[in-house]
């Protein structure tokens, strides 16, 4: 009898429990579902801490404030927002025109970019220093405009947000919090000794809690990973940009010197007086008084100018790919330069009247009158630091769109090439695999030959999305589609 008593004791307290909460939860769902229902526009004020405000939310993007946190004199005023982007663009959340009790603050428009199914904890701050310098750290309020874009122009929202100050969480309340927290699980503790039913309920709780954190941990963890390995990637790249650079920034230094040295050559030679032939006078008519002329000084010599060569494979194949077309066979421009292009480059300026050494020099660009090619070629050869390797078959097929635009290198092998019109097209196996196929199209005047089924290439060029073509049993063939810069044997 006793038993039963105690059992209704204590059915009678859990049913009191939670008929004192649940109210309380309906409340902060009902307001969380009505003020999503709000229309875009509306304004928004925060007169709460810890409300849940929902900031926006559809059936691909939710945003929601959470926490804001300032204590006088003491901390930053901070408040959060918990993003989920679910569209296939980039999102955009830019904070602007802040105003404390309605003085407006010289602060930079601060915003965040969140990729296609990204999940993001973000805090926006007013740092403590800027509240004292203008005299505001005992503010009421605080408001400011946010906006939500997407990469593709589309704007989601732009609504004006004012937050009491009452709704900021200070110090001394996360201290009470936190005693209030210890006396309330005291309380807990003495009434789980004697209910297990409750320890269970409080136990469960506690390991869900830890469940989430360990998420939130594991994510933010993966996102330093993925930024550092970015910033290697970054700087990597910007080191090789600056060694092409210099390269490039030698080979004009090296033509304006040499183009200085022939001016001055061709100067000095014009400036030389060339001696008037004199005519002996009659030995019937002497003349006494006559002078003999002293002979002309012999004209110095100029000095000789160093050779310079190049050896770059990029120069040596444009000056094989010009010499073939003028006939003069330097066989496969290879960009290697071997005995049969010392040979080609040895008849051609023995025919022109140039210097004859076989070397590939500034005296043979500017005869071939291809110098302006041979910069524009080295400077697209600095311009491969550019390109990325990083982007997988599976990446370049599955989101064609996110990828659009992408500077991309891949090698593989030709399987088909066509260039009977002005822009030619190659289908090639990314790495010679036969399920990873690339379309590639590039400009008839990129090469100075045919690519060849079974070649051997690297591409360097520009995601234009996919390309779809009729295979010859009927089927609908698409694969990643590439504008090739450069086409590398």
């Amino acid at each position: 009898m006793k038993n039963r008593i105690v059992k209704q004791v204590l059915m009678i307290c859990m049913v009191s429990a939670l008929s004192v909460s649940m109210p309380i939860t309906s409340f902060a769902a009902d307001s969380k579902k009505e003020a999503s229902e709000k229309n875009e526009n509306d304004d928004i004020t925060i007169s709460k801490n810890g409300a849940d405000m929902v900031l926006y939310k559809d059936k691909k993007l939710s945003a929601d404030f959470g926490d804001c946190t300032y204590t006088k004199d003491a901390s930053d005023a901070q408040f959060t927002i918990n993003l989920e982007n679910n569209y296939p663009n980039i999102f955009t959340i830019t904070f602007d025109n802040v105003k404390v009790d309605g003085s407006a603050l010289e602060l930079q428009p601060n915003s965040g970019e969140y990729k296609a199914g990204e999940w993001a904890w973000t805090s926006w701050r007013i740092e403590l220093e800027t509240l004292q310098t203008a005299g505001l750290t005992d503010f009421k309020e605080m408001t400011f405009t946010v906006k939500g874009t997407l990469n593709d122009g589309t704007s989601l929202f732009e609504k004006n947000v004012t937050i009491k100050r009452e709704a900021f969480k200070s110090l001394a309340d996360e201290d009470n919090d936190t005693t209030e927290s210890e006396n309330s699980e005291s309380e807990d503790n003495n009434d789980m000794t004697e209910t297990d039913d409750s320890e269970n309920v409080e136990t469960d709780s506690d390991e869900e809690e830890k469940d989430n954190t360990s998420d939130i941990e594991a994510r933010l963890s993966a996102l330093e990973d993925n930024t550092k390995e970015l910033e290697e990637k970054n700087e990597k790249l910007e080191n090789e940009k600056k060694e092409l650079e210099e390269k490039v920034k030698k080979l004009e230094e090296e033509k304006a010197k040499q183009e200085k040295e022939e001016k001055k050559k061709e100067k000095k030679s014009k400036e030389t007086p060339t001696p008037e032939p004199t005519e002996a006078p009659a030995e019937e008519t002497p003349t006494p008084e006559a002078t003999i002329p002293e002979p002309a000084a012999e004209a110095e010599a100029p000095a000789t100018q160093p050779v310079v060569e190049y050896k770059d494979a990029t120069t040596v194949r444009i000056v094989q790919q010009t010499l073939n077309n003028v006939g003069y066979n330097c066989g496969n421009p290879d960009g290697v330069p071997g005995g049969k292009t010392t040979e080609a480059i040895t008849k051609y300026q023995t025919d022109k009247g140039i210097t004859v050494n076989g070397l590939v020099t500034d005296e043979l660009l500017q005869s071939l009158n291809i110098v302006e090619q041979v910069q524009e070629a080295v400077k697209a050869e600095g311009s491969k630091a550019e390109y990325s390797s990083d982007y997988t078959y599976d990446q370049l097929a599955r989101n064609p769109d996110t990828y659009k635009g992408q500077k991309v290198k891949i090698k593989g092998k030709v399987l088909q090439a066509d260039v009977s019109g002005d822009t030619c097209y190659a289908r090639i196996a990314m790495n010679s695999d036969y399920n990873t196929v690339v379309f590639v199209t590039y400009d008839k005047d990129l090469l100075g030959y045919r690519l060849l089924d079974d070649d051997i290439v690297t591409v360097y060029g520009s995601d234009l999305g996919t390309y779809s073509y009729e295979a010859v049993s009927g089927a609908s063939i698409t694969l990643p589609w590439l504008h090739a810069a450069i086409i590398e044997m």
